[in-house]
């Protein structure tokens, strides 16, 4: 990433998978002509990246320094996770035109909301966009 240093390329903290989702980010960003910056890569990056960041295999990154990028949530990686494998599952459904009739989307919302106040409790405050309360009106019925 040029000259930004970050955990982002550090081989002694990613797994080969996850280098490789940096690294197709990267040259993605080339191909493009963009400049290469941390905000850019991380924009770029699929969110299976994030889902496996918070997997078990990261479990010693996650007590060392993962859970400050929530410090406002539950701080266990285990409901991180949940909340947002839920997320990616929902993404994944509606992605591949699989039915979601049955499907708590109302519950997702929450999560997505969670997680961002997890992140930044202001995320959690601010302007839905309209028509989100009939959503969770019709996810009751």
């Amino acid at each position: 990433m040029n000259a930004v240093r970050s955990w982002l390329v550090e081989p002694a903290v990613l797994m080969p998978g996850e280098l490789r989702a940096v690294d197709d980010a990267i040259a993605r960003l080339r191909r493009l002509d963009r400049a290469v910056t941390r905000a850019r890569v991380v924009a770029g990056l699929p969110l299976s990246f994030w889902t496996r960041l918070v997997g078990i295999r990261y479990d010693e990154l996650w007590k060392t320094s993962l859970h400050r990028a929530f410090p406002h949530g539950s701080r266990t990686r285990r409901d991180v996770a949940g909340q947002l494998n839920r997320i990616s599952q929902l993404r994944n459904d509606i992605a591949h035109h699989q039915p979601i009739v049955g499907i708590p989307v109302a519950d997702r919302h929450q999560d997505m909301l969670a997680l961002a106040a997890a992140v930044d409790p202001a995320a959690a405050a601010l302007p839905r966009p309209r028509g989100s309360e009939r959503c969770r009106v019709s996810a009751r019925r």
